[in-house]
């Protein structure tokens, strides 16, 4: 399973973020922030940066798409 969470900082991901993993195998649930992406992937289609990332059989990854490292960076 796959969960995005996506918005401005300050408009409670991380806390949300923190009540739902603290309390949860950290071998099932893992959680990856989206770091800014060098130049040489912005070629990449948007997809190909994470399916990486993506869930093996029986795991949940949390994505924090965090806002405002990107404000003005990525469309």
């Amino acid at each position: 399973m796959i969960v995005v969470f996506e918005g401005r900082d300050a408009a409670g991901k991380g806390g949300t973020i923190r009540a739902i993993t603290e309390r949860v195998s950290p071998r099932v649930f893992r959680l990856w922030r989206c770091p800014l992406h060098p130049i040489a992937k912005k070629s990449q289609m948007y997809m190909q940066r994470y399916t990486q990332h993506f869930p093996a059989a029986g795991e949940i990854v949390i994505f924090d798409r965090s806002w405002y490292n990107r404000a003005g960076v990525e469309y």
